[in-house]
């Protein structure tokens, strides 16, 4: 196994550790409620809404890191098989088989800034003007995404309301463990 690899076990490993020290002190916790003061509930109350806050900004940090390297892998796989169309290889991994799922959308108008545009995109999807100046409805991000793709794969118009220039590729990998991976537990 390479440097790479094994840097990626240690991470996953490290992380499975914290989350069952983790786990282990909330069930502890959960056993001492009963016995605990108002004072220290308050206590343990604010110690939790601060580790809460760390444990989301590390979930954050982590997506965000994970959605750097998924466009990275596609945009480089999608470098490397330009000639191939569709009998490109997945990428196969030590871990994963990964098929590059590259989808077209557009920087959707908002209703604050853009109300002309965002009213003629509610228009297009059939919203009724009332639901619209109650904002009761939202577009749904994936299923949106989804709908741009199949417009743009089929030469299609943009709906109302979006700019033709706003649009943008976003790349994800559809990840699937292989049967064979090593495994991560040490």
């Amino acid at each position: 196994m390479n440097n790479q690899v094994l840097m990626q076990m240690r991470l996953c490993q490290a992380i499975r550790e914290m989350h069952h020290e983790q786990y282990e002190f909330i069930l502890e916790a959960r056993k001492a409620l009963a016995g605990m003061q108002p004072a220290a509930l308050a206590d343990l109350a604010f110690m939790l809404r601060e580790s809460n806050k760390l444990v989301d900004d590390m979930r954050k940090e982590q997506n965000n890191l994970q959605e750097q390297v998924e466009k990275v892998a596609c945009v480089r796989w999608v470098q490397a098989n330009l000639n191939d169309g569709a009998n490109a290889e997945p990428i196969r991994g030590e871990f994963v088989t990964a098929t590059p799922d590259v989808k077209k959308m557009a920087s959707l108008p908002r209703r604050s800034t853009n109300p002309e545009a965002y009213d003629a995109l509610m228009k297009y999807l059939g919203i009724p003007k009332d639901v619209v100046e109650k904002d009761l409805m939202r577009c749904h991000w994936p299923s949106f995404t989804e709908h741009i793709t199949a417009l743009c794969a089929e030469g299609r118009p943009l709906p109302d309301g979006i700019d033709p220039s706003k649009t943008y590729d976003v790349y994800r990998l559809l990840l699937r463990k292989r049967a064979d991976a090593p495994s991560l537990d040490g």
